[in-house]
């Protein structure tokens, strides 16, 4: 037959974007709608082009070389003139599957699970979509298996070079995909991407190392320095323990300064959400973190506070981490970065002795008892109180 290789003569280029184009043989054309498949390999690097052409033609040619010998396929099916395809089960019978294509769940998931979700969650969607048609394929949902877990897998670490950590949140987007559009389309439960198994000492997570006092203290001093609001942004998670996005997302009216005891109020925006129903909290001001509060106050015009990170529709938690972080990597120790705050800020109320249910509900980290999740919890004065006694600097509160 001659058609099981792969050439790069199916690669063209268009305005610098590389895309796999292939007429299909006319002994096998009634099974496509087109006469020709053109796919983008979504790229301008030319061994990237080469290396995602060959999955693509290997599989293309897996199909046809089936159709030709009478046999059954499991090629991407947005090519075919039948939505139903059939396939062959590991003991070699066939069977044919009705259910949506990956692509196709995609859609369907996001029409329905995204409304009031962040941009964020179409990207990682998208994303993670994409890499499981690149490494194994665009297939019904029902005839994914253990082993294209375990492609999509070893494709994430070995040949995309992302992290563990990474690789599992793709996973995650596909097995919640994949979950929600059985269930409302009543297929049977999925299970090629439950407990897919990491191995490795080098995956294990890497801790984030807390940022030392005495650091804190000189980042503190030079961030109300310089006083831009990016270094004031420094400033104001160093004394809150606030996470990135939180701070991020925050306006004038989210800061109460005329009491005997400033608070900032961290609730959900339409352009932020929050982590957990926990993350809801007031936080005290003191120190830097309360100077950096009346100093954003006076700079504000419009009432956004991080107006380059936060336009009033989205959050860019993942531009700022970057530039905040490349600014304080000479100044802190290895390891730490921006969200190192959060852990030194659980430390430092360590060191006082703070009750626990009181550290939980400063941080909002999530309520372990059910006894925490009783009552309205600490007052913003008790709050104020054992902060204070954290407080680093002369800036007051």
């Amino acid at each position: 037959m001659g058609i099981l290789y792969t050439s790069s003569k199916y690669l063209f280029v268009k305005d610098g974007v590389y895309y796999y184009i292939r007429r299909v043989p006319r002994a096998i054309a009634e099974h496509y709608r087109l006469a020709v498949i053109r796919v983008s390999l979504r790229t301008k690097l030319h061994s990237t082009a080469i290396r995602r052409m060959a999955k693509i033609n290997q599989e293309i040619e897996r199909d046809w070389e089936q159709l030709m010998f009478s046999s059954v396929s499991n090629i991407v099916d947005r090519f075919r003139t039948k939505k139903t395809a059939t396939y062959i089960g590991s003991n070699n019978t066939s069977f044919e599957s009705e259910a949506p294509t990956l692509l196709e769940a995609m859609d369907f998931y996001l029409s329905e699970q995204g409304s009031d979700r962040p941009k964020g969650f179409y990207t990682s969607t998208k994303r993670a979509t994409a890499y499981l048609c690149e490494s194994v394929g665009n297939k019904p949902i029902d005839q994914y298996v253990r082993a294209d877990a375990n492609t999509l897998r070893d494709y994430l670490i070995n040949e995309r070079g992302i992290s563990a950590n990474s690789a599992k949140r793709v996973i995650s987007s596909i097995k919640a995909l994949i979950a929600f559009t059985a269930r409302e389309h009543d297929i049977p439960a999925i299970s090629a991407f439950l407990s897919v198994h990491f191995a490795g000492a080098d995956q294990v997570t890497k801790p984030r190392n807390p940022i030392p006092v005495k650091v804190i203290k000189a980042l503190q001093k030079e961030c109300l320095t310089i006083n831009d609001t990016s270094r004031l942004l420094i400033a104001l998670i160093s004394d809150t323990g606030m996470r990135l996005n939180e701070a991020l997302g925050l306006v004038a009216e989210d800061i109460v300064l005329n009491t005997d005891s400033p608070y900032v109020i961290v609730k959900e925006h339409p352009w932020r959400r929050l982590k957990n129903h926990g993350s809801e909290r007031e936080v005290p001001l003191i120190g830097a973190s309360l100077e950096s509060a009346r100093r954003l106050l006076s700079l504000t015009e419009t009432g956004e506070l991080f107006p380059k990170y936060c336009n009033g529709t989205e959050t860019k938690s993942n531009s700022a981490s970057a530039a905040l972080n490349k600014w304080m990597k000479l100044r802190v120790p290895s390891g730490c970065v921006i969200h190192s705050f959060r852990h030194s800020f659980r430390d430092r109320l360590r060191e006082i002795n703070c009750p626990q249910e009181l550290v939980d509900e400063l941080g909002g980290w999530s309520k372990l008892s059910v006894g925490q999740r009783y009552g309205s919890g600490y007052s913003i004065e008790t709050k104020s109180d054992w902060l204070r006694r954290i407080s680093l600097n002369e800036y007051g509160g």
